[in-house]
């Protein structure tokens, strides 16, 4: 069993320690907020090299989108490609925490999708996910950074997947069996 964090879902079967209350880890420094703040602003104002300021150079992002460079060029790419997809992106941070001497961040992106992304069909709709990020930084910079993104919204939004439930009477099995797949 893996002890609880920021990023554990405290689903009662898969932790049994307690939930960690993040109001309470210690705030960031003025510096750390700072540099958390223009790393989200590279979405929000629509200029990627803003990167450069708050981030080293060997600066280690995962997981990488499909096709993604490392480093801090591979994903001012994937932003320029996003801020084309979805023009009116918005983030917005919601909460900056110290967690372990990491910044823990929880934010939401807020966007309309207007050409394709990844293989999704634009549709003109409003569509918001949650972002729940954790970030090293070092000497002023990060230099490490963790995704986690709810795209599962996005794909809701463009009605490109469907969840199948099984008929009243069948068991529902652990894993997705042949009735219970998300095609």
């Amino acid at each position: 069993m893996y002890p609880c964090d920021p990023f554990c879902l405290n689903v009662p079967m898969r932790c049994k320690s307690k939930r960690i209350d993040l109001s309470t880890q210690p705030p960031l420094s003025k510096a750390q907020r700072q540099v958390i703040t223009t790393f989200y602003r590279t979405i929000t104002n629509h200029d990627p090299d803003l990167l450069d300021q708050v981030v080293n150079p060997h600066w280690e992002n995962t997981p990488l989108f499909p096709g993604q460079r490392a480093g801090p060029d591979g994903f001012k790419n994937i932003i320029r490609q996003f801020i084309f997809s979805f023009p009116d992106a918005q983030v917005s941070i919601l909460g900056m925490y110290d967690y372990k001497g990491r910044a823990k961040v929880h934010a939401k992106m807020l966007f309309t999708q207007e050409n394709d992304f990844m293989g999704l069909a634009p549709t003109g709709l409003k569509t918001s996910i949650i972002l729940e990020e954790l970030h090293t930084i070092e000497n002023g910079k990060i230099s490490f950074t963790y995704h986690l993104e709810d795209w599962y919204s996005l794909i809701k939004t463009t009605g490109s997947a469907a969840i199948r439930i099984p008929p009243k009477g069948k068991k529902r099995g652990r894993y997705p069996g042949k009735d219970r797949s998300i095609i």
